[in-house]
């Protein structure tokens, strides 16, 4: 794969298809308690415990994705993120991951690596200029731009997998609490999906705050074409929200260093 087809890979992988660099983060505490669910005879369907989200069901899930867009702006942030496709008759898989650090809209830092297109990409951004790299067949390819937002740059994949993976008619709805912050807890099945058609094995879970604002995201289902059976799961999770801050990476410095020297 040449340079310039590895930056169309990296372009799909941005629009939605996770850790890469960094340590881990460890997990919060969550509580479980009841959502408050008003009678649905006298429910207003307006009064959503979040955008788009019910005591009952996730009712739109475009509004929510459009919520969670609003709500992850003009923050700093860890986002991670993984699919992995398994063929179990095969007794092979592969593997997509994904991060992205994020300290204000012009300073994040993000890596993709991924076997089913066999991307190896990685991106910096300074407050002033996006830098990137790429490795493919042809070896490895470097640039400057203008700097773009992050929100505008990445925020269409986590909506994309919002809008694809919540769009079910069948979910239970939980209020929880993570770090001492109230959240709902959404667990949905469903036969098929609008994206994806006729599935198997459906089911989603999602933590969302009543801003719409989702933490988690984790899908899976199997999915048929003639004989062939194929595994798949789909996860993103948000982390250190409020307290991320970004360096640069090594390439960065030593690659512009010798430019600019």
């Amino acid at each position: 794969m040449g340079w310039r087809a590895t930056l169309v890979a990296l372009a799909v992988l941005l629009a939605g298809c996770g850790t890469v660099f960094g340590p881990s983060e460890s997990r919060p505490t969550e509580t479980v308690t009841p959502a408050p669910v008003p009678d649905p005879a006298t429910r207003n369907p307006e009064s959503a415990v979040a955008p788009g989200l019910t005591g009952r069901s996730v009712a739109d899930a475009d509004r929510l994705a459009g919520a969670h867009l609003a709500a992850v702006a003009n923050r700093s942030y860890a986002w991670t993120e993984r699919r992995t496709v398994a063929w179990p008759d095969q007794n092979r898989s592969l593997v997509d991951r994904s991060r992205l650090l994020v300290e204000s809209e012009r300073r994040y830092r993000y890596e993709t690596r991924s076997q089913w297109s066999r991307v190896d990409a990685a991106e910096y951004a300074d407050g002033r200029y996006l830098y990137s790299r790429a490795r493919g067949a042809g070896g490895v390819r470097y640039r400057r731009v203008p700097a773009t937002d992050a929100t505008e740059r990445f925020g269409g994949g986590a909506a994309a997998s919002i809008r694809r993976y919540l769009a079910v008619e069948n979910a239970t709805v939980t209020a929880v609490r993570v770090g001492g912050e109230r959240r709902y807890r959404v667990v949905g099945r469903a036969e098929s999906i609008p994206a994806l058609g006729s599935v198997e094995n459906y089911t989603v879970r999602a933590t969302v705050a009543p801003d719409g604002f989702v933490q988690t995201l984790h899908a899976a289902y199997t999915a048929a074409d003639g004989d062939e059976r194929r595994r798949v799961s789909y996860r993103f999770r948000y982390t250190n929200v409020g307290t991320t801050s970004v360096s640069p990476p090594a390439w960065v410095d030593r690659e512009w260093a010798a430019t600019e020297s």
